[in-house]
């Protein structure tokens, strides 16, 4: 497998490589708000590197937008790793999200995603969750 290029975990705002030619820059968050928009262009969220069950939401200088983001495993050739994202909106600001970046499959492959949400929890206190994935080039997957 491949693993996650390390980045400096409090001060990155996208990684350089994901390695094995998984993408040449990417992972950078930008989100939509209203009011507000979108960040500017290349203006990403910067990561926070905030793990477990005492993590603590950062402002995104968006409305009431929080968030916290963590990398944990990846660093062992062998081991996965994984990127997590979480955003908290109390007012319901948040109006999308985008992860962007250059992938190395430069517009081949095939995409799946998530048309739908997929919700768990009932409506208005659960959670909504999207998937992407850019597979099937000889680099490896891209997996949101």
């Amino acid at each position: 497998g491949t693993r996650l290029q390390s980045y400096r975990a409090r001060s990155d705002a996208l990684i350089q490589d994901g390695g094995g030619d998984m993408f040449d820059w990417g992972n950078g968050l930008n989100l939509k708000t209203e009011p507000g928009g979108w960040r500017g262009a290349g203006s990403y969220l910067t990561y926070t590197q905030d793990c477990g069950a005492s993590a603590a939401p950062q402002p995104t200088g968006q409305a009431d937008v929080q968030y916290a983001t963590c990398k944990f495993g990846g660093e062992t050739p062998g081991v996965p790793g994984a990127f997590a994202a979480i955003f908290v909106s109390p007012s319901f600001a948040i109006r999308g999200l985008r992860i962007e970046g250059n992938l190395g499959a430069d517009t081949w492959g095939t995409v799946s995603a998530s048309a739908e949400p997929l919700a768990v929890g009932d409506e208005g206190s659960g959670m909504t969750f999207h998937y992407k994935s850019v597979h099937g080039t000889s680099d490896p997957s891209v997996n949101h």
